[in-house]
């Protein structure tokens, strides 16, 4: 007796967690709906209903439905919002973009120099900082694992095609990659000599390809399931923010995932000073960026980071909401932020 009633528990349960998956993948595929792209020389007006994108060519939207910031992992609502109307993403910015080769060379220089440190030794090429150690992407390669899975099922495929915009010295993305088979992954990056340690070190993976490439000067060439824009644009002059944004949104992609400082309440301009590592903190959400809310974000790097960085994750074509900058506070990570964004 006791064996058959612990046996109806057990599938019990059972039922129960099957129950619960049904209902997560049924909320994932509401809120990562599709996307049509645009034609650009078309004003759209926007508005979310559950979080699905709707274009409408008619007159300006007056009211808007909720609209709601999840967790990547669980499904949990982290914030609402009640956003703005919404415009296509323009790339047009105030001040001048930085020059490809000073750009270049920086970049070649910081990689030389090990400038941005994070060598603990747990990998035999060390070169892009703290955030590229394994330690420090725990949470990263957790979202990311998560997001392809939902990615698959909302999509419809039984491969997910990623571009990371800024591979660096592919450490704990290589370690992602042997887990999933399920991946075509191209990397790109402006140092040179990082590609071609790749493309001798990781040449027997036949789905990674590496390429040269400045993706502020050089457009995409093809569309892509997922573009991840991790700890890249902190690195970048505004003005060359919105040059990747605006390339990555006319190449067909579909979905973009992008590191974001949400306690970020200005975005600074990049200063000269390489001694810096060349970074500051960007706030997608803020001025002269001002994306609208993310369809989910989670934090990103150890535990006691006093960062407070994010991965978010926007659908392609990307849209801006009006320039209304709000400040509200939000209890993340067991600890009470404040955050800024352009929604009202």
């Amino acid at each position: 007796m006791q064996s058959r009633h612990a046996l109806r528990i057990a599938i019990t349960l059972l039922f129960l967690l099957i129950a619960i998956r049904l209902f997560w993948q049924v909320t994932c595929n509401r809120e990562m709906g599709d996307a049509e792209v645009p034609n650009r020389n078309i004003i759209y007006e926007v508005r979310y209903v559950n979080q699905t994108m709707v274009t409408n060519r008619k007159l300006p939207i007056e009211k808007q439905t909720i609209t709601k910031v999840i967790n990547c992992i669980t499904g949990g609502t982290i914030r609402n919002h009640k956003p703005s109307k919404f415009e296509l993403f323009d790339a047009t910015y105030k001040t001048k973009g930085e020059d490809h080769a000073k750009r270049q060379n920086d970049f070649v220089m910081i990689y030389s120099l090990r400038g941005w440190g994070g060598i603990d030794g747990t990998a035999d090429l060390q070169a892009s900082g703290i955030g590229s150690t394994l330690n420090y992407a725990q949470e990263a390669m957790t979202t990311l694992n998560s997001i392809v899975d939902q990615l698959k099922l909302t999509l419809k495929q039984d491969r997910i095609s990623i571009l990371d915009t800024a591979c660096g010295d592919m450490q704990w993305m290589s370690r992602f990659l042997t887990i999933r088979t399920d991946v075509d992954y191209t990397g790109l990056d402006i140092v040179n000599d990082l590609i071609q340690h790749h493309k001798q070190t990781y040449k027997d993976h036949f789905n990674w390809s590496f390429f040269h490439k400045d993706i502020v000067k050089d457009p995409l060439d093809k569309s892509y399931d997922l573009v991840l824009l991790r700890m890249t644009l902190q690195h970048l002059r505004l003005h060359d923010i919105m040059q990747v944004l605006d390339n990555i949104n006319h190449s067909g992609s579909k979905y973009l995932l992008s590191t974001t400082f949400p306690a970020v309440r200005n975005n600074e301009e990049l200063t000269k000073d390489i001694s810096t590592g060349r970074m500051r903190y960007i706030n997608l959400e803020l001025e002269p960026i001002r994306l609208q809310p993310p369809i989910c974000f989670y934090r990103d790097g150890p535990m006691g980071d006093k960062e407070n960085h994010y991965l978010g994750l926007w659908r392609i074509p990307m849209f801006q909401v009006n320039n209304c900058e709000k400040e509200e506070t939000l209890m993340l990570d067991k600890k009470m932020i404040s955050y800024y964004c352009a929604s009202k």
